[in-house]
């Protein structure tokens, strides 16, 4: 199997020296990209056994937006609902037999 390669995305620092992760809900093309690889990443976590997954990089810092292994449900579940909004019905088949993945793991 190939090697994830994890997209950085750059975000926009407030005044607390915190990304802005707005651009997320703004943008569509950012907010595809989030949701395939929260699927992705969740995938590579189960796949390795790790107890979070890394979703996108952070400004180029070597700082990830991650997913607690405890979260990987909620997440995927989220991630069905949006690909059931885009009627991409055949991802939505991909993620849950992730989720059953899941189940069988625990």
């Amino acid at each position: 199997m190939a090697t994830r390669i994890i997209p950085n995305l750059n975000f926009r620092i407030d005044g607390d020296g915190e990304p802005d992760y707005s651009v997320i809900s703004e943008n569509e093309v950012i907010r595809d990209l989030v949701y395939e690889q929260t699927y992705l990443g969740i995938k590579e976590a189960v796949r390795r056994r790790l107890k979070h997954a890394k979703i996108v990089e952070v400004n180029s810092t070597g700082q990830f937006l991650a997913i607690e292994k405890p979260e990987f449900e909620l997440a995927l579940n989220n991630t069905i609902q949006y690909y059931e909004v885009l009627e991409d019905y055949e991802k939505c088949a991909e993620i849950v037999e992730l989720k059953n993945q899941l189940y069988e793991s625990k």
